[in-house]
Protein backbone atom coordinates (compact mmCIF):
# COMPACT_ATOMS: atom_id res chain seq x y z
CA UNK A 1 0.00 0.00 0.00
CA UNK A 2 1.40 3.80 -1.17
CA UNK A 3 -0.19 5.96 1.26
CA UNK A 4 0.48 10.23 0.30
CA UNK A 5 -0.43 13.01 1.78
CA UNK A 6 0.08 16.27 -0.07
CA UNK A 7 -0.12 20.29 1.02
CA UNK A 8 -2.19 19.11 4.40
CA UNK A 9 -3.16 22.04 6.39
CA UNK A 10 -4.47 22.49 9.97
CA UNK A 11 -5.25 25.56 11.97
CA UNK A 12 -5.86 25.41 15.37
CA UNK A 13 -7.13 28.67 16.73
CA UNK A 14 -4.34 31.16 17.20
CA UNK A 15 -1.63 28.16 15.46
CA UNK A 16 -1.17 27.15 12.16
CA UNK A 17 0.09 23.50 12.90
CA UNK A 18 0.65 22.25 9.67
CA UNK A 19 1.13 24.29 6.76
CA UNK A 20 1.66 22.50 3.01
CA UNK A 21 2.96 19.29 4.45
CA UNK A 22 3.41 16.01 2.17
CA UNK A 23 4.47 12.73 3.05
CA UNK A 24 4.82 9.31 1.31
CA UNK A 25 5.53 5.96 2.68
CA UNK A 26 5.82 3.43 -0.21
CA UNK A 27 5.12 -0.64 0.78
CA UNK A 28 8.15 -1.78 2.90
CA UNK A 29 9.48 1.42 4.16
CA UNK A 30 9.83 2.13 7.76
CA UNK A 31 10.10 5.89 8.49
CA UNK A 32 10.78 8.01 11.23
CA UNK A 33 9.18 11.16 11.81
CA UNK A 34 10.85 13.54 14.47
CA UNK A 35 10.75 16.97 15.18
CA UNK A 36 10.76 19.47 18.07
CA UNK A 37 7.72 19.93 20.34
CA UNK A 38 4.88 21.93 17.95
CA UNK A 39 6.46 20.65 14.95
CA UNK A 40 3.05 18.98 13.63
CA UNK A 41 4.09 15.36 14.57
CA UNK A 42 0.89 14.29 16.50
CA UNK A 43 -1.16 16.31 14.60
CA UNK A 44 0.28 14.33 11.25
CA UNK A 45 -0.60 11.61 13.26
CA UNK A 46 -4.03 12.10 14.05
CA UNK A 47 -5.08 12.98 10.51
CA UNK A 48 -3.65 9.89 8.88
CA UNK A 49 -4.79 7.95 11.53
CA UNK A 50 -8.47 9.30 10.95
CA UNK A 51 -9.02 11.32 14.20
CA UNK A 52 -8.32 14.87 12.87
CA UNK A 53 -9.84 16.32 9.15
CA UNK A 54 -7.54 18.17 8.09
CA UNK A 55 -8.30 21.80 6.40
CA UNK A 56 -6.51 21.79 3.68
CA UNK A 57 -4.58 18.28 1.09
CA UNK A 58 -5.45 15.43 -0.03
CA UNK A 59 -4.43 11.77 1.26
CA UNK A 60 -4.21 8.64 -1.45
CA UNK A 61 -3.92 5.22 -0.92
CA UNK A 62 -2.05 3.19 -3.65
CA UNK A 63 -3.50 6.51 -5.71
CA UNK A 64 -6.95 6.70 -4.99
CA UNK A 65 -8.06 9.91 -2.99
CA UNK A 66 -9.46 8.36 0.21
CA UNK A 67 -10.88 10.79 3.42
CA UNK A 68 -9.78 9.93 6.20
CA UNK A 69 -12.65 11.23 8.83
CA UNK A 70 -12.68 8.56 11.64
CA UNK A 71 -10.29 5.91 13.24
CA UNK A 72 -12.85 3.34 11.85
CA UNK A 73 -12.10 4.55 8.28
CA UNK A 74 -8.60 4.60 8.34
CA UNK A 75 -8.62 0.91 10.14
CA UNK A 76 -10.42 -0.07 7.43
CA UNK A 77 -8.28 0.99 4.84
CA UNK A 78 -5.28 -0.88 6.81
CA UNK A 79 -3.90 2.26 9.03
CA UNK A 80 -3.33 2.07 12.42
CA UNK A 81 -1.76 4.47 14.91
CA UNK A 82 0.65 3.31 17.82
CA UNK A 83 0.07 6.31 20.24
CA UNK A 84 2.96 7.17 22.12
CA UNK A 85 1.51 7.27 25.75
CA UNK A 86 3.05 3.58 27.40
CA UNK A 87 -0.01 3.29 29.58
CA UNK A 88 -0.87 -0.40 29.04
CA UNK A 89 -3.47 -2.67 29.80
CA UNK A 90 -2.33 -5.43 31.94
CA UNK A 91 -2.91 -8.65 31.47
CA UNK A 92 -3.15 -7.98 27.82
CA UNK A 93 -0.83 -9.22 25.10
CA UNK A 94 0.94 -6.64 22.88
CA UNK A 95 -1.09 -7.75 20.21
CA UNK A 96 -4.58 -6.55 22.45
CA UNK A 97 -3.27 -3.46 22.85
CA UNK A 98 -2.56 -2.42 19.76
CA UNK A 99 -5.42 -3.81 18.68
CA UNK A 100 -8.28 -2.28 21.03
CA UNK A 101 -11.23 -1.35 19.28
CA UNK A 102 -10.73 -3.95 17.22
CA UNK A 103 -11.35 -7.25 18.80
CA UNK A 104 -13.89 -9.76 16.73
CA UNK A 105 -17.09 -9.80 18.86
CA UNK A 106 -20.33 -11.86 18.80
CA UNK A 107 -22.63 -9.68 17.41
CA UNK A 108 -21.72 -6.78 19.40
CA UNK A 109 -22.35 -8.33 22.87
CA UNK A 110 -19.15 -8.67 24.81
CA UNK A 111 -15.88 -10.25 23.75
CA UNK A 112 -15.61 -13.48 21.86
CA UNK A 113 -12.46 -15.32 22.08
CA UNK A 114 -11.78 -18.01 18.62
CA UNK A 115 -12.76 -21.73 19.94
CA UNK A 116 -10.73 -23.02 22.02
CA UNK A 117 -8.96 -19.89 22.93
CA UNK A 118 -5.17 -20.80 21.46
CA UNK A 119 -5.09 -17.52 19.82
CA UNK A 120 -5.31 -13.99 20.70
CA UNK A 121 -7.96 -11.95 19.27
CA UNK A 122 -4.96 -9.36 18.55
CA UNK A 123 -2.62 -11.53 16.54
CA UNK A 124 -4.66 -11.32 13.00
CA UNK A 125 -4.66 -7.94 13.29
CA UNK A 126 -0.62 -7.38 14.32
CA UNK A 127 0.78 -10.69 13.91
CA UNK A 128 1.93 -10.61 10.21
CA UNK A 129 3.36 -7.08 10.50
CA UNK A 130 5.05 -8.00 13.18
CA UNK A 131 6.62 -11.45 11.95
CA UNK A 132 7.15 -9.16 8.43
CA UNK A 133 8.79 -6.87 10.64
CA UNK A 134 11.07 -9.48 12.31
CA UNK A 135 9.74 -8.27 16.12
CA UNK A 136 11.71 -10.46 18.48
CA UNK A 137 9.06 -9.96 20.90
CA UNK A 138 5.89 -12.09 20.10
CA UNK A 139 2.79 -9.77 19.33
CA UNK A 140 1.08 -12.53 21.70
CA UNK A 141 3.27 -12.15 24.76
CA UNK A 142 1.76 -10.51 28.06
CA UNK A 143 2.40 -6.65 28.55
CA UNK A 144 5.08 -5.82 30.94
CA UNK A 145 4.09 -2.46 32.65
CA UNK A 146 7.67 -0.18 32.92
CA UNK A 147 8.88 -1.22 29.98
Amino acid sequence: MELRAQGLVKRHPGVLALDDVSFLVRPGEVHALVGENGAGKSTLMRILSGATMPDAGTITIDGAVVVLDSPHTAHALGIRMIHQELVLVPGMTVAENICLGAEPSNGGVGRSRPSGGHRSPGAGCIGPVATRCGHAESPTCRSRQGR
